[in-house]
Order: structure tokens, then sequence, then C-alpha cells
């Protein structure tokens, strides 16, 4: 039912804002969208989200799309977090697509698993949401 919503209410910024109030809700200190424009850009990420207790920056790749996602998002991503990597800032680096769509294919799934990415599909992205959403229900001030 979660889902459903999500793809039937929302478009792909709105798509990419809900990632970003999820981020937010769990804990990242800093949810940016990078410019489109940035100079010797390799790659593309949507939404870099900054959990500084951690040490970790995320790069997240968004795709509001349904069926099957092809393996043009991981490709994406995987070049983004290839060109950051080479900054050392003493932070480690994690690439995720997130989709409303319900499956990748073989080719997304192989370079993922080949290139540490995590792959979230829109049934369980909206289980993580539902997560999240109920342990701020629970949460005594």
């Amino acid at each position: 039912m979660v889902l459903e919503s999500i793809k039937k209410e929302l478009n792909p910024n709105k798509f990419e804002e809900l990632i970003r109030t999820y981020f937010k809700t769990v804990g990242a200190n800093e949810v940016t969208t990078p410019a489109k424009n940035e100079s010797n850009k390799d790659g593309d990420a949507d939404i870099v989200a900054v959990f500084e207790n951690l040490k970790l920056i995320m790069y997240i790749q968004a795709k509001f799309q349904t069926g099957q996602i092809s393996e043009w998002g991981t490709n994406q991503i995987l070049d983004y977090k290839t060109n950051k990597e080479s900054l050392d800032d003493g932070y480690n680096k994690i690439a995720w697509v997130i989709t409303t769509a319900d499956t990748f294919n073989k080719d997304a799934e192989n370079i993922a698993k080949d290139n540490e990415i995590q792959l979230i599909n829109g049934l369980e992205f909206a289980k993580m949401l539902l997560n999240a959403g109920i342990g701020l229900l629970n949460t005594n001030p």
C-alpha cells in the first residue's frame, strides 16, 4: 500500500525529496543534491547523505520507474563513487540505487555485487520508510 501510494502520488522530483527526508530521519547530518554540472564529473548521484559520527558518505541514485531497472543507474552511481573515492577525506563511501521498480536486471545485479553497490527496490524502500516512521512514533521525548 505504501509503495502504491508512492507510485501514484509522486513524480521523480518528489521521489528524490522523499529519499532525502528518509536519510534526514535516520540521522544524516547533511543531505544534499549535487550540482548536475560539476566540472570533471563522472557518473551521477541524485542525493548525497553524510553521517558525520560514522564518517560515512552515501551516494544515492534515485529511479522513479516501474517494472525492471536496467544497469544504467548502477553504472551512473558506480562512476560517481569511483570519482569521489579519490578524495582522501577520512570518510567511507558507499553507493545505493533506490527505485520504485520491482526488480533490477541481471547486469545491474552483477555490477552491484562486483562493486558493493546496494540495490533497493520499491517494496524494500517502502519497508524502510515504515521502519523509520515506526521508530519515530516509538520515541519518547
